[in-house]
């Protein structure tokens, strides 16, 4: 089983094409585990179930656990409970996000519970650049390897730029896209 833990608001064919490669690769289930209440991005308990929905939408599997736990959703937390059933947490990550592990709350369970898959995000970044940064975190006890997907410029923050303004968007599923024009209120801040 492989986690790709994000706020998905909303999800796009970008978040997709990545949990459909990567099951493909690693011939395992992918389920996503939107935020419930990231310290990082407020206000998105309101649009929890909506984002959840969204996902379902995109037939793929949602993991809800983050309702349940305590607030703010720090990762750790979810990992703690995940890997009591799973064992090592595999864990789909951009690498961004990747490099900035260390400075998350509690970085040595993450470290001692999770395997990552890293997917590159940003053009301009070269795959050998990523590579040694790599080696360089896995060489302090992290465990992680990099997926290697054509880079996806898709970003839910401009798709919500774009709805507001009350335009179509192509990277966002048609399912998905009437459910936001249903539900708007729910999510588009």
């Amino acid at each position: 089983m492989i986690f790709y833990f994000g706020t998905f608001n909303p999800v796009h064919l970008g978040h997709i094409k990545i949990a459909d490669s990567v099951k493909k690769a690693y011939n395992d289930k992918v389920v996503f585990v939107p935020a419930y209440d990231s310290p990082w991005k407020p206000d998105l308990k309101n649009s929890f179930e909506s984002r959840c929905k969204m996902i379902e939408l995109c037939n793929q599997e949602v993991c809800r656990i983050e309702k349940d736990l305590p607030t703010p959703s720090y990762t750790y937390q979810t990992v703690e409970i995940l890997s009591e059933t799973w064992g090592t947490v595999k864990i789909i990550v951009g690498y961004d996000q990747y490099f900035s592990l260390p400075k998350w709350k509690n970085p040595e369970m993450l470290k001692k519970l999770c395997k990552f898959i890293v997917i590159p995000r940003e053009i301009g970044v070269s795959e050998e650049e990523i590579n040694d940064k790599l080696q360089s975190m896995n060489s302090e006890g992290w465990e992680s390897e990099l997926f290697k997907i054509p880079l996806i410029n898709i970003s839910s923050s401009e798709i919500r730029k774009t709805l507001v303004q009350n335009k179509a968007s192509n990277d966002i599923s048609p399912d998905v896209l009437r459910y936001i024009k249903e539900n708007s209120a729910k999510f588009l801040k």
